[in-house]
C-alpha cells in the first residue's frame, strides 16, 4: 500500500513537471494545430541610385535626326535608359532627364583633371 501510494505521488510529479514544460510550448486555450506567428521585421526602404549614362558618341547627318551612343546602346530623343529619358541631342551634347531633374552630357568635359 505504501509502495503504491509513494508510486502515485512520483507519476503525480512527473506528470506536473511535464505539463509545465508543454504548457510553456503552447497556449493550451489557442485552437488545436494553431502556432503563434512571428511578426517579420519592417523592411527597410532602400533607395536605389541610378548611374547616369555614359555619352560615347553622337552622330548627326545633314537633315536628320542627331542620334548617340551611351553606354553603348544607339538611342535617339525620346528614348529611355537606365531610367533617364532622352530629352535632346545635339552635335556637341546630349540632356537627359529623370523625374524634374536634368543632366547635360558632352563629349569632352570641361572638368578635366590635371596630373
Amino acid at each position: 500500500m505504501v509502495k503504491t501510494i509513494i508510486y502515485h505521488g512520483i507519476m503525480a510529479l512527473m506528470l506536473s513537471a511535464f505539463s509545465f514544460t508543454v504548457y510553456a510550448q503552447q497556449d493550451p486555450t489557442a485552437p488545436l494545430g494553431w502556432m503563434e506567428v512571428e511578426k517579420p521585421e519592417p523592411t527597410k526602404k532602400t533607395v536605389r541610385k541610378y548611374n547616369l549614362p555614359r555619352l560615347e558618341s553622337i552622330v548627326c547627318i545633314s537633315e536628320q535626326p542627331c542620334y548617340a551612343v551611351l553606354n553603348n546602346k544607339v538611342v535617339k530623343k525620346g528614348s529611355k535608359i537606365n531610367g533617364y529619358q532622352i530629352t535632346k541631342i545635339s552635335d556637341s551634347l546630349v540632356m537627359v532627364s529623370r523625374g524634374s531633374r536634368q543632366w547635360q552630357l558632352t563629349l569632352f568635359p570641361l572638368d578635366v583633371k590635371k596630373k
